[in-house]
């Protein structure tokens, strides 16, 4: 599942990680239920100091998943591109990214999940850009759209060739193209909210080997009208890395070692230098996070939406997941803070590959010492439910529907996927040899994007 993605990451035009839940108008109020304070308190996450007792040396063997019954699929459908590279629920359909490769094509697809009946496609110049559009508790994906009530936009192009990038705004119910954004520069979504789209724009950086660091090169956060596309508002800064993000509040620019913070009309509301650079953005309904490095070493801190600094905690930087008024780390060992910067839980076992299921109840991570399980923790306070340790040396959880989890591992077969019940944790079917791009739990059904241009639709529970 790696090939296409190392090929990008190499090629140094993936966005920096957008983290949080899909910034859509209708995700909640973004409220702070903490008291504001003037003073930042500093407080640090314990390192964990025993090993992980939920993932022991007992592993489940091959011979026993080698028993578990395939996980046949209900309906396949392909289409005449050479990936099938993401797909996107939203209120009973499904938006499948399709791409070609070497200066090809690409289209979004909606597809009814019931039977994989086409409803619409539309077509767009140039390729899928990875890491272009909001993430929304999504495993290890990296194509996909955002998707609003009556909107799905889409960023396609030629970012390889270090070339240019296009964002359309397609409608939802039909596909018809009703605007398009087209620059020289690498585009990505980072939030919709307020009638407004925000993006980041980056000159491209084309490394002459893979030692070169980013240069330091323009760099526009956009505000875009959703219905029209013309654009309201930008704000350019000189930074070698930057990332931004949005929420109910506002628009933040991290921009090297300065945090950025708008209103969404554009006005400026505050500025935050950080020391040295800052690494990571996050937001949920319940605040906003930025992750940032000093002499004294990580850290992680929640922000206002002036850009001042609520509270700050020394913190491994590894995986995160924000969602609702929850953010979820992965080191230096698995626990949950509140918006407000209290430690709700910190768990002794190690993970990360954050995937919450649908209610919110359970967590589940990538664990093991190998990394080579996925452990389920109950979201209220933490506790291991059940490990599920395939016979591999690579696994994580790639969705979540209500019944089950699907557990991705790489084994002698190649990428094996498992329905793994969410009460027991024990697997249910195997589905060997896929490759796959995109997994995604819808209700009663998993769909994977294989990669070879295809969508298939498994039962959850087998």
């Amino acid at each position: 599942m790696y090939d296409r993605r190392q090929v990008l990451a190499a090629s140094g035009t993936l966005l920096a990680g957008l983290a949080g839940c899909l910034a859509t108008d209708e995700q909640g109020t973004g409220t702070r239920t903490t008291t504001r304070s003037t003073a930042t308190t500093t407080t640090d996450l314990e390192t964990a100091t025993t090993t992980d007792d939920t993932t022991s040396d007992e592993s489940t063997t091959e011979e026993e998943t080698a028993d578990l019954p395939d996980w046949e699929h209900d309906w396949y459908r392909s289409w005449d591109f050479d990936h099938a590279l993401g797909v996107d629920p939203f209120r009973g359909t499904a938006y499948v990214t399709l791409s070609d490769e070497s200066d090809g094509n690409s289209a979004t697809v909606a597809v009814d999940p019931a039977d994989g009946t086409t409803l619409w496609e539309t077509a767009h110049d140039g390729e899928a850009v990875g890491m272009s559009y909001v993430r929304h508790n999504e495993g290890d994906d990296q194509w996909g759209v955002t998707i609003t009530d009556d909107t799905v936009f889409s960023v396609n192009g030629r970012a390889d060739q270090f070339e240019w990038t296009t964002l359309h705004a397609l409608n939802r119910e039909t596909g018809a193209r009703r605007w398009k954004l087209r620059r020289e520069r690498l585009l990505g979504v980072v939030g919709v909210f307020a009638g407004r789209v925000f993006v980041l724009a980056q000159d491209f950086f084309e490394p002459e080997s893979s030692h070169d660091e980013p240069e330091p090169r323009p760099t526009t956060l956009l505000a875009l009208d959703a219905a029209t596309g013309e654009v309201r508002w930008e704000e350019t800064v000189t930074a070698a890395e930057a990332t931004a993000t949005a929420d109910a509040a506002g628009a933040y620019l991290l921009a090297d070692d300065r945090l950025l913070a708008f209103a969404h009309d554009g006005t400026n509301r505050g500025e935050q230098a950080l020391g040295t650079a800052g690494t990571d953005l996050a937001a949920a309904s319940g605040g906003r996070y930025v992750f940032y490095r000093d002499g004294s070493g990580d850290h992680i801190a929640g922000f206002a939406p002036d850009a001042s600094l609520d509270w700050t905690r020394s913190v491994d930087h590894g995986d995160h997941l924000a969602v609702d008024e929850v953010l979820y780390l992965s080191k230096p060992s698995v626990s949950s803070l509140a918006a407000d910067g209290a430690i709700r839980w910190q768990s002794d076992a190690f993970g990360g590959d954050f995937v919450v299921s649908p209610d919110g109840s359970v967590l589940y991570g990538r664990s093991g010492r190998q990394a080579d399980a996925v452990t389920a923790f109950a979201t209220d306070d933490g506790t291991a439910r059940w490990t599920f340790d395939p016979p591999s040396q690579n696994a994580w959880p790639a969705a979540a529907t209500a019944g089950t989890v699907v557990t991705e591992a790489l084994t002698e077969q190649g990428d094996t996927l498992y329905p793994v019940d969410a009460a027991s944790g024990k697997a249910l079917a195997r589905l060997p040899g896929v490759h796959s791009f995109a997994v995604e739990g819808l209700d009663e059904t998993v769909l994977v994007a294989d990669g070879s241009g295809g969508v298939r639709a498994l039962p959850a529970i087998p």
